[in-house]
């Protein structure tokens, strides 16, 4: 089987609907179903200008695939700026992005390998409105003058032996990024608080 798959390097987006289950109680089966349609839509907009593509829609939230570091990261702060619009439901989203080598299934299409996993954990990770990434990523965009990085530790995450460095995007103004972390450690535990949100210091995050 392994001889069949086509190995090659791989940049791996996933992104995740917040409380998505809270969604569907409010607003109905059909509701959400038009709200997550509408998201998806924002989402394919995106991938065609950034030249990404899509590998599965996990019904709220998707998996993709990039060449190109810097236009998935670009992708992830449109996605997000498309997310903050003034809209009714509001829709919350959380973005995880790596890189590495990946193993494709030529019929299905399917990536296998670490890379995806990591990238499926950092999503899982990341708060409400954070694009969380690889410090490979923020390597493989260096001299990108558009993109800014902040270092959050490094994480250890579920199923991951090695301890994974990671940073998330800012792609907020300065001051409305500060507001927003402030926000977010109000609902986070305590040991959690200082774990995900000292910036450039050594932090492990356990059971992700």
């Amino acid at each position: 089987m392994v001889d069949k798959l086509n190995a090659e390097v791989s940049v791996l987006f996933f992104s995740d609907i917040v409380a998505s289950t809270k969604l569907i109680q409010k607003l109905g089966e059909i509701g959400a179903h038009e709200a997550f349609e509408a998201h998806r839509a924002d989402l394919k907009r995106v991938l065609t200008l950034t030249s990404g593509r899509e590998l599965q829609w996990l019904g709220d939230g998707a998996m993709a695939v990039f060449r190109s570091a810097g236009e998935a990261v670009r992708c992830a702060v449109l996605l997000q700026k498309l997310a903050g619009r003034t809209r009714q439901p509001a829709i919350r989203i959380r973005i995880g992005i790596h890189a590495g080598d990946t193993l494709r299934d030529p019929h299905s299409d399917q990536l296998f390998g670490m890379p995806v996993v990591i990238a499926r954990r950092l999503c899982d990770l990341a708060i409400e409105g954070q694009i969380l990434c690889s410090r490979a990523i923020e390597m493989m965009v260096l001299g990108r003058s558009d993109l800014r990085f902040e270092a959050q530790g490094v994480a250890r995450l579920k199923g991951v032996d090695l301890e994974v460095p990671i940073c998330q995007v800012l792609w907020r103004s300065d001051a409305m990024t500060a507001a927003h972390n402030s926000r977010q450690q109000l609902f986070l535990p305590a040991d959690d608080r200082a774990t995900r949100r000292t910036p450039k210091a050594v932090q492990t995050v356990s059971n992700i």
